[in-house]
Order: structure tokens, then C-alpha cells, then sequence
């Protein structure tokens, strides 16, 4: 099964799993509704330095650095949307 998965997607279990949560913590983020340790926790982490240092890894940038980018874009949205 590892070697079918690492076939079709070019990751192992390990990394796809790691990918699939940070990008849905990305998502908890981006809806402003969730803080940096609700996501992690959310997505099933409870060490905060090993979530900040995969979710740099995948996005280039800190979970916080993201948070800020992110709401900031957000605000603006709601703000044209207003």
C-alpha cells in the first residue's frame, strides 16, 4: 500500500497525511474563526513546535505569518463586500 501511494500522489503516508492537515489548518486560519492553537488542535496537533515548524515547511511561511496575511486580506473583503 505505501509503494501504491507513493506512486500515485509522489509522497509517503507520512508526508500526504502531514499535507493534508496543514493545508485544512491553512483553511481553519483563512476563515478568521480559528486562532494558530484551536487549528492545531483542530487538525490534530498538540505540539506547537512541531505544527509551526511542518506548517513553515509546506507554506514558507510561519503559522502566524500566514494568520496575519490572511486575516488582513480577509478584512479587506469584508470591508469592499460592506
Amino acid at each position: 500500500m505505501h509503494r501504491k501511494l507513493k506512486a500515485l500522489v509522489g509522497m509517503s503516508a507520512t508526508e500526504f497525511l502531514r499535507s493534508v492537515k496543514m493545508k485544512h489548518a491553512a483553511e481553519l486560519l483563512k476563515t478568521g474563526k480559528y486562532n494558530i492553537s484551536e487549528a492545531m488542535f483542530a487538525v490534530g496537533y498538540d505540539n506547537h513546535s512541531y505544527f509551526a515548524k511542518a506548517f513553515k515547511r509546506q507554506f514558507g511561511k510561519s503559522p502566524g505569518g500566514y494568520l496575519q496575511e490572511n486575516n488582513g486580506q480577509g478584512t479587506q473583503a469584508q470591508r469592499t463586500k460592506q
